[in-house]
């Protein structure tokens, strides 16, 4: 019953929040909306958890230990020993077989493509006429440069987007613009959730990635030095709690990259930056008519029925592409390649237990 509750408290969110959920699934290859689960969990029973426990989650089983702070080498292996010795003599657990130690992998969007989905938020119709749109410019696998360059964007171009977006045209009070990692892939996304017409918030975040170049041009050396210095202390700055540290470990491990040095290789890279390299990253992966530009759009409003809102913003007009209609999340993806995952910087299988 609580997570039934949980799932339908899921059908309240916040526009930005139903079109960050819708994103995700659009994006990685194997996912369940909101939607697939409440419709199936009806038929789940207290008998069924409790076959599904002990025949099926713990008699094949996976295990990896991050131990982390005043533990020795040998008492971390003690622990990583009991919690095998416990599976095993409980529930004689055995390990995956090494087909079954998959991770989910992130669709590739075709090149020179844009597409759209749109959510009715259903909940919100008879509430406050608020919407919100998640626009995602898809530049490929995540790489040590690639990495760095989509930081720095990040970093250069968030203020200047926050005060353009917000505090000029007043789109709305949440407008965020981030670099979103799934899967091992990689992009960047813009996030605003607005009382505007949707197409108005769209053709504005489009017109402000149109002049990030010219932007670019404009600052000066000094500038852009205290940007990558900016970032290069956000990067090197030591985690506060141990907690905040072990996360970013257990991160590594999560998406078994294992890049456990990535911090200092990252800034080195970070020190090799042009003005030039950003420039031209921007223009071959964001701007319209570029050969590697993937654009996918989600669209959430209480209706689409007056979506159109004119195409001025600030009196500048951009002529773009008309979407490719995303009609069904898994048809959608059902066609669509996929990339690899990113190789894991460690060998995994540094202590015999690492077959569990």
């Amino acid at each position: 019953m609580l997570c039934f509750r949980g799932l339908e408290n899921g059908r309240t969110l916040q526009p930005y929040q139903l079109a960050i959920e819708s994103m995700d699934n659009l994006l990685v290859e194997v996912s369940w909306t909101l939607d697939d689960q409440l419709n199936f969990i009806d038929e789940i029973s207290h008998q069924m958890l409790m076959t599904f426990f002990k025949e099926q989650l713990m008699s094949r089983c996976h295990i990896e230990c991050l131990i982390h702070g005043n533990f020795t080498e040998q008492s971390a292996i003690d622990i990583c020993q009991e919690l095998e010795s416990l599976l095993t003599n409980s529930f004689q657990t055995k390990p995956l077989l090494a087909a079954e130690k998959f991770l989910k992998r992130a669709v590739n969007l075709p090149k020179d493509s844009y597409h759209l989905f749109r959510k009715v938020n259903v909940i919100r119709q008879q509430q406050q006429h608020l919407s919100a749109i998640d626009i995602f410019y898809q530049t490929g696998l995540q790489s040590v440069r690639s990495n760095i360059i989509l930081d720095l964007i990040v970093q250069v171009f968030h203020d200047a987007m926050f005060n353009e977006l917000r505090t000029q045209q007043q789109l709305g009070y949440i407008v965020y613009m981030y670099v979103k990692r799934l899967c091992g892939m990689q992009g960047l996304d813009f996030l605003v959730q607005s009382a505007r017409p949707l197409s108005v918030i769209d053709l504005a975040i489009e017109n402000f990635v149109a002049n990030m170049p010219d932007y670019l041009e404009k600052m000066s050396d000094k500038d852009f030095l205290t940007n990558v210095q900016s970032l290069e202390t956000q990067i090197l700055e030591k985690p506060k709690k141990l907690s905040c540290e072990s996360t970013m470990h257990w991160n590594e491990i999560a998406c078994r990259q294992y890049y456990f040095g990535r911090d200092k290789d990252e800034v080195e890279a970070l020190k090799l930056l042009t003005k030039t390299d950003l420039i031209v990253f921007c223009k071959e992966y964001f701007l319209v008519g570029s050969p590697k530009r993937k654009k996918l759009a989600v669209h959430v409003s209480p209706s689409f029925n007056n979506e159109d809102g004119g195409d001025v913003i600030n009196g500048v007009v951009t002529p773009l592409p008309e979407p490719t209609i995303i009609k069904s999340i898994p048809e959608f993806k059902a066609f669509l390649p996929l990339y690899p995952l990113v190789k894991p910087q460690i060998p995994t299988t540094l202590h015999p237990m690492a077959n569990l």
